[in-house]
């Protein structure tokens, strides 16, 4: 073989070897990019089943917090949220059965408040019940109270003799919820569970505040009723004194009887019985006859007066008319001058020496009650004015107040007096009006003046004051419609407002004129988060809520009363009345303004006017813009009067 044919078949040879080395090349190169993709779709694969995974648990989640929101409720009270809980956990999870325990802060240790078997299907099981379970299968008796120290930071099974349990902790470690007995694989949802207790531990804080704030309004609602009870009884001395000159009138076994109360020399029947209705009315106003008895009384203890006696037909013919033909006359010594019981008979009644007596005695009782009416009554006006002090000193702690309870006052007389309300009744609804928020005074200072909305429990504590001062009110001044008025200065016209959640005419009057005032009031001063409105919105706000929220009738009788100011041609150019008056400043304010007792200028046309002592600017004073909306509505009526003329 040449040298050229043994180069040929290397060449041959290496060819070969080269074409198969470039061959498994390929080959490898094949393997590497399936291998590579291989890995990229598998780590693509994981990611999503991570991402599906994290998406499930995040709906699972939302699921939960669905749940939770639509069955938890605040107010429903801590044994019906225990119930419902127990519910929510036995939608997500099988047990034979679940014990929620909730932390006791004085013992420091969770106590069971509420119980749920699987075999239960629609009934909730107290504790107190637990030793009545008519369940034979039951394998565990959830102990009654835990220790709160060991409590796990997640999810976790233990055990407890030999039953295992699973143990769902609760945010904040406001307590635990128990299930029993469990597998190991009910830990599948832990994650899940975790969360729900996440979820209920800020709702169970609300929870309990409201329980505890629920719980301190039902003790101060038996307190205050407690105190109107005890302070009606001592404070009424009115009725104190009728029940016994109707006992004095069994005990002289007379037809009737009457008692003229005297004040300085002035004599006011306060009991009367036995003449007939139209009668009484008139021995109630018939001040001739209230001197012709003490005359007839004169220096003695008792008299008696009968047919055979000259000054018996000096009494009026209503006597006669009556029947009555014998009167005893008995003299009640008290400080402000001596009072006479009086009682009369249709015959001349067989009176013993110990029964007169006994009449002298009932009549020193009967002025020892008056005596002690007059001191309470003194003591009351003291009360009142020291009551008047403290709600204008908290009127005068922000400008925006300064001045409000005048306001109050004037307003709920200007309707009163328009709805043509009786004079006794509109010195009580104005003195309501003024001391409508003196319940105020038992908040703190931080709750009194916060800035901003109130917090849920916030706001309940701040309903708390018309009740609040109502009992201030019965304790001190024992004016029994002041009270009341005060009391239910918040219901509404449709029964949505509170304490008593009244509607329509069950809401006394008084309580209707306050609300009014101080919805309008609330229109036209400021606040350091608002000015205040206009004349004419603060108007068509109140007119709105006429109906629903306000009375018809009294937000008709203060619109009346404004129009008959406004129709005055002497206010024409004019403001509707003095600043001073109409923002009732004090003259502490008012001594040290310009505008004060100024009576040619309008006080916004005056400079250097102290209105920002009191929180007010002329540009959006009530003062002002009543001006500029009555100047607005002439000149419409004018305009309309041209037209109509051409």
């Amino acid at each position: 073989m040449s040298i050229n044919e043994v180069g040929s078949k290397i060449l041959a040879i290496l060819n070969n070897e080269l074409l198969y080395i470039k061959n498994q090349l390929v080959l490898l190169d094949f393997s590497a990019y399936l291998t590579f993709y291989f890995i990229l779709a598998l780590g693509l694969l994981i990611i999503a089943l991570r991402q599906w995974k994290k998406a499930k648990n995040i709906q699972y989640r939302n699921t939960i917090m669905q749940v939770v929101l639509d069955r938890f409720e605040p107010t429903a009270g801590i044994e019906k949220t225990s119930n419902d809980i127990l519910n929510i956990v036995r939608s997500f999870i099988k047990a034979d059965g679940y014990y929620f325990y909730l932390l006791d802060e004085k013992s420091g240790q969770y106590i069971l408040r509420a119980v749920l078997h699987s075999e239960v299907l629609d009934e909730n099981i107290t504790p107190s019940y637990t030793g009545l379970l008519p369940f034979k299968k039951e394998g565990y008796l959830p102990a009654l109270m835990v220790s709160a120290n060991g409590q796990p930071d997640y999810t976790m099974i233990i055990k407890e003799g030999k039953v295992p349990l699973l143990i769902i902790p609760i945010k904040g470690k406001m307590g635990q919820i128990r299930l029993g007995p469990v597998r190991a694989r009910s830990l599948r949802k832990r994650a899940s569970l975790d969360y729900l207790g996440e979820m209920l531990g800020p709702l169970l804080e609300i929870l309990i505040k409201m329980d505890k704030l629920r719980g301190q309004a039902e003790v101060h609602a038996a307190a205050s009723q407690a105190v109107q009870k005890v302070t009606s009884t001592t404070t009424d001395v009115e009725s104190t004194l009728r029940m016994s000159m109707n006992l004095s009138i069994k005990m002289a076994r007379s037809n009737g009887g009457g008692f003229l109360s005297n004040n300085s020399g002035s004599f006011t029947v306060m009991n009367c019985s036995g003449l007939g209705k139209d009668s009484e009315e008139m021995f109630k106003q018939d001040t001739k006859c209230h001197t012709l008895f003490d005359k007839i009384l004169d220096s003695n203890e008792f008299c008696s007066l009968s047919k055979n006696e000259k000054e018996f037909y000096e009494l009026p013919a209503y006597f006669a008319t009556c029947g009555m033909d014998y009167l005893i006359l008995v003299s009640v010594g008290t400080k402000t001058g001596r009072s006479i019981a009086i009682y009369w008979y249709r015959e001349e009644p067989k009176i013993e020496m110990y029964s007169l007596t006994g009449l002298q005695m009932m009549a020193k009782r009967i002025g020892d009650l008056l005596d002690y009416k007059h001191r309470y009554e003194e003591m009351s006006e003291s009360y009142t004015d020291m009551l008047k002090m403290l709600i204008q000193s908290v009127d005068n702690l922000e400008p925006y107040t300064v001045g409000y309870s005048e306001l109050m006052a004037r307003y709920t007389e200007i309707i009163a007096r328009e709805m043509k309300v009786e004079s006794k009744d509109i010195q009580d609804i104005v003195l309501a009006g003024q001391l409508s928020n003196i319940g105020i005074l038992g908040f703190t200072n931080e709750l009194l003046f916060k800035e901003g909305k109130y917090s849920e429990q916030e706001y309940e504590m701040m309903k708390l004051h018309a009740e609040v001062g109502a009992s201030i009110i019965e304790t001190t001044i024992a004016n029994s419609n002041v009270a009341l008025y005060i009391r239910h200065h918040h219901e509404r016209m449709d029964g949505n407002g509170y304490p008593g959640g009244l509607s329509g005419d069950n809401i006394p009057l008084g309580s209707r004129i306050i609300a009014t005032v101080q919805t309008f009031l609330a229109k036209i001063n400021g606040r350091k988060y608002r000015d205040p409105l206009s004349y004419e919105q603060a108007l068509q706000l109140l007119t709105s809520a006429s109906g629903n929220q306000l009375d018809a009738n009294v937000v008709k009788a203060l619109v009346s009363w404004f129009k008959k100011k406004q129709s005055n041609p002497a206010r024409k150019g004019r403001a509707l009345g003095a600043c001073w008056e109409m923002r009732c400043s004090p003259n502490s304010i008012c001594q040290r303004c310009p505008a004060y007792k100024n009576t040619n200028s309008n006080c916004w046309e005056i400079e250097g006017t102290m209105c920002k002592a009191h929180g007010n600017r002329c540009q959006t004073c009530f003062v002002y813009t009543e001006y500029l909306y009555r100047t607005a509505a002439i000149a419409d009526n004018q305009k309309s009067n041209v037209v109509n003329n051409l």
